[in-house]
């Protein structure tokens, strides 16, 4: 876990931990769970530092650090609110998380469009080392991409893919992450916030 490997905004449990989450999380995202489980597909706790969104049964936050136990349910406290994401193993029984400190994985632009335009997301690793690119909570008013999986290749550092957006009647928001996989590593970012108008569009998707 070479690449991008670092910590930034630590936070002991219980202390100002509502005050770093705010002024680190992404404004406009979904809330950070301080407190939440997380278990492998066995329903077994991890344990150890986990990189939020990489637990196969959980409600902790993505792209946040967490020190994780062998409790039952709400296993895991909030330990670093990440200024760009996680990185660390897929979780699955012991996990060794770490903030990422390399560029930012996923950026979406416009952050707010017209419902039936499009946006562009780009997701990004450090240079040349290509990987998997999952996005994560498009919500009802983001298309799914088509053409999967979405690839980094070898030698890049990054990709982008448009999506359509709905037409919608009033405002709407979605926070989408992703998750950028190379070898048995896994960055996560945080969300990311848009806003989708209801001033028209040009075209619309089917869900």
């Amino acid at each position: 876990m070479a690449a991008g490997v670092g910590c930034s905004s630590a936070v002991q449990p219980g202390e100002g931990q509502s005050q770093s989450v705010r002024e680190n999380a992404v404004q406009g995202a979904s809330t950070i769970n301080e407190t939440c489980t997380a278990q492998n597909y066995a329903g077994i706790p991890i344990t150890g530092t986990m990189c939020g969104g990489l637990a196969p049964a959980s409600n902790c936050s993505p792209g946040i650090l967490y020190a994780c136990t062998n409790a039952a349910e709400n296993n895991c406290t909030l330990q670093a609110a990440c200024d760009n994401g996680c990185i660390g193993p897929a979780a699955v029984f012991g996990s060794t998380g770490a903030c990422y400190t390399g560029p930012a994985p996923l950026t979406i632009s416009p952050s707010t469009v017209v419902g039936g335009d499009t946006l562009a997301f780009t997701a990004t690793t450090e240079a040349g080392q290509g990987g998997i690119v999952n996005l994560i909570e498009l919500g009802l008013y983001i298309a799914e991409p088509t053409d999967v999986p979405i690839e980094i290749p070898q030698g890049s550092d990054s990709v982008t893919v448009e999506l359509s957006t709905s037409v919608v009647k009033s405002q709407q928001q979605a926070a989408p992450w992703v998750d950028i996989n190379f070898g048995s590593t896994h960055i996560v970012s945080l969300p990311q916030p848009v806003t989708i108008t209801g001033a028209g569009g040009s075209k619309k998707h089917g869900h």
